[in-house]
């Protein structure tokens, strides 16, 4: 990667499931995956999401709020967001009972 490279990968995993079995879940199985990503502050996060079937993605900043998500995603961007002054955030998947999805995750920042 260049010193002039404005982007940065922080997250990228592929094949991540949501709705399998899962017997150590109070509900038997992960509906909801919840994953963490380290940022540097005063950058722009984006987060695209590819799937197999609809999930829904939220991204949540350090302190636990929610700062943006989307319903039903097959394949789409969220972002940009401004990680302000955080150095740790995080992102949610979700798939309604019964459903289940194989999610491929990319999450890059951009200076602003």
């Amino acid at each position: 990667m260049g010193l002039l490279n404005k982007k940065q990968i922080v997250f990228e995993e592929e094949g991540i499931l949501v709705g399998e079995f899962d017997s150590t879940e109070p509900s038997l199985y992960r509906n909801v995956v919840h994953l963490h990503i380290s940022v540097k502050p005063k950058r722009l996060l984006y987060l695209h999401a590819k799937s197999d079937s609809p999930v829904d993605v939220a991204v949540f900043n350090q302190t636990g709020n929610p700062v943006r998500h989307l319903d039903g995603v097959t394949d789409d961007t969220l972002g940009p967001i401004s990680t302000e002054t955080w150095t740790e955030m995080s992102f949610v998947l979700g798939v309604y009972r019964g459903d289940k999805a194989t999610v491929d995750v990319k999450a890059w920042t951009e200076r602003k």
